[in-house]
């Protein structure tokens, strides 16, 4: 991979300065944008470059892990010959070797001096990303609203992993987009293989506003790939920069999605282009607007293809009005959302195929003997028996809020490639191991000592109706000793992955301390608070590591009482 240089730039847009000269009248420090960048001896200043932060009146430098401290240099727009840092006149493309990780310096305009702390973060890689209109105004306007950009992403060794340009940036998730640092899709104009994560187009950062140790989401990832859940997401965590600026510590991670290196079985959506010449969201849609049970919306398309089995990729929902702004979606008997992401404009063959499958799945799994009155077939001739018992724990371990609520996913082949769908991939955990509260979920999100999601008063939830089966339970039992329960002593030190895929929380922390450290001053939400459901795990970085470690001791001891058989 391509080696580059690290170099500071001092952008002088609005000044035109030289050394000993006053400032014009009402120009101010605060003009000047002191940046880093990676560039080439005599080249012009790129895109990639990392503005300072002003937190209240302090000033930062924040520069990712893979900075070359020997080759920082001293860069200029504007007019600028000249300028002074610590006392010293630099001029453009001047090395600057007194820059270190925890070191301050002073830059000086006229009698105005403003003190620089710098800082570095973790060894994990860094994107910059430039959106089309220079900020992000747009794209957080609406989660529909996507912008085209580019992305140069350096990997912790400063080599360059991907330098080339988005065919669009947006904003994404349900509730992600209210929160203050909010989780962006990115799709590269070619596929690539980001981070060794194999190659795609499509990818996710996940901004964990409401986690404050930053790992929740990582952990149970690797948690859930070391039990072996199909197609578990690939993730590392990455230093982000827009337009210029630190916007912090994120989860860079897989899309859920069917591709040949995601959930690697056929796609309708791909089969349903082929099929149709024109743009299949260009037909009609049909089926009530709004959820109703029983029913579904659709579209016509002119042509289906010759098999309409698989694959599907589908979303469970709880919250009702998910039905409401999707393409494809169906309410099933109990009220519960299948929202179609795949085929997103499914034809209405189609949605009678899958909505009917799931219903015969929901109808099994309520019924006592766990058959579907209308098929004869038993819930595990539906959905693959192991991945639901995976699946189904992971979301308990954790005590994932949204287990009975939200992106919870299943997939279902061709009837060539599988007869059953199977649960997964797993999906969000940044309000899981007790670190969401609001006030119908208090009493129980946040006890590690309970068994979380199979009592409910709607009496229609999905989990708890499959771990009322003694099949089911014998099978988690057994699933525990074998595969969790290692997991969780991994995760605390006590035993060790040979693999190396799990790691201990503690190396988790090791790897983004650093980071962690930046990431909270960009965004003060350790002693705030942050938003009002998110619980008050700790007041330092380290306080809400030492949580998560306690709250996983916790959920390990209670689970031994319930599952592990002696």
């Amino acid at each position: 991979m391509k080696k580059t240089l690290w170099a500071v730039v001092i952008l002088c847009a609005l000044l035109a300065l030289c050394p000993g000269v006053s400032l014009a009248a009402g120009a101010r420090l605060e003009n000047l944008s002191l940046s880093v960048t990676a560039c080439e001896d005599g080249g012009a200043m790129p895109a990639a470059t990392v503005s300072w932060y002003q937190a209240k009146e302090e000033y930062y430098l924040f520069l990712p892990g893979g900075t070359d401290w020997d080759e920082l240099r001293i860069w200029f727009t504007g007019s600028m010959e000249e300028l002074e840092i610590d006392g010293q006149s630099y001029k453009n493309g001047d090395r600057i070797r007194s820059l270190q990780d925890g070191s301050t310096f002073t830059v000086a305009v006229g009698k105005s001096k403003k003190t620089v702390h710098v800082m570095q973060g973790s060894s994990i890689g860094a994107l910059f990303i430039t959106t089309q209109t220079g900020n992000l105004k747009k794209i957080e306007s609406s989660t529909s609203v996507k912008e085209p950009g580019t992305l140069y992403l350096l990997n912790a060794d400063g080599s360059v992993n991907y330098d080339g340009p988005l065919t669009y940036v947006k904003t994404r998730g349900n509730t992600a987009p209210t929160l203050p640092k909010k989780n962006y899709g990115i799709k590269l104009e070619k596929g690539a293989d980001i981070q060794g994560m194999g190659k795609a187009k499509k990818w996710v950062l996940v901004g964990a506003y409401r986690d404050h140790s930053l790992l929740r989401s990582q952990v149970v990832f690797d948690m859930a790939r070391y039990a072996g859940l199909p197609y578990t997401p690939d993730c590392v965590q990455a230093e982000v920069y827009f337009n210029r600026n630190y916007y912090g510590t994120y989860l860079l991670t897989e899309k859920i999605e069917i591709n040949n290196n995601r959930i690697d079985i056929r796609s309708l959506e791909d089969a349903n282009k082929e099929a149709n010449d024109d743009d299949v969201s260009s037909y009609k849609m049909v089926g009530p607007k709004k959820s109703t049970k029983g029913e579904f919306k659709a579209w016509q398309l002119p042509h289906n293809p010759d098999d309409i089995t698989g694959g599907y990729l589908i979303e469970y929902e709880n919250y009702r009005q998910r039905y409401n702004y999707e393409p494809s979606a169906y309410t099933t008997m109990k009220g519960k959302i299948m929202v179609i992401k795949d085929p997103e404009y499914a034809s209405v063959a189609e949605m009678e195929y899958i909505s009917a499958f799931m219903q015969g799945f929901e109808n099994a799994i309520f019924a006592d003997d766990g058959v579907d009155p209308k098929t004869k077939k038993r819930y595990d001739e539906f959905v693959d028996f192991d991945s639901l018992v995976l699946k189904y724990m992971l979301e308990e371990i954790s005590m994932n809020v949204d287990a009975n609520a939200s992106s919870q996913y299943y997939f279902k082949p061709s009837d060539s490639e599988s007869k059953v769908a199977f649960a997964g991939p797993c999906w969000d955990y940044d309000m899981s191991f007790a670190c969401y509260s609001v006030r119908e979920f208090q009493d129980r999100f946040l006890n590690p000592e309970a068994i979380l999601h199979t009592k409910t008063s709607a009496g229609n939830y999905w989990w708890g109706q499959m771990y009322r089966k003694s099949e089911f339970f014998d099978a988690i039992c057994k699933a525990w000793e074998a595969k969790y329960l290692p997991a969780m002593n991994i995760l605390l030190g006590e035993e060790k992955d040979p693999a190396g895929a799990l790691r201990s929380v503690e190396e988790y922390r090791a790897a983004v301390e650093k980071s962690a450290a930046m990431n909270f001053i960009r965004w003060p939400i350790l002693t705030s608070h942050g938003k009002k459901n998110t619980k008050r795990t700790g007041l330092t970085f380290e306080e809400n590591i030492d949580f998560l470690t306690r709250t996983i001791r916790a959920r390990r001891d209670f689970l031994n009482t319930r599952w592990l058989k002696k």
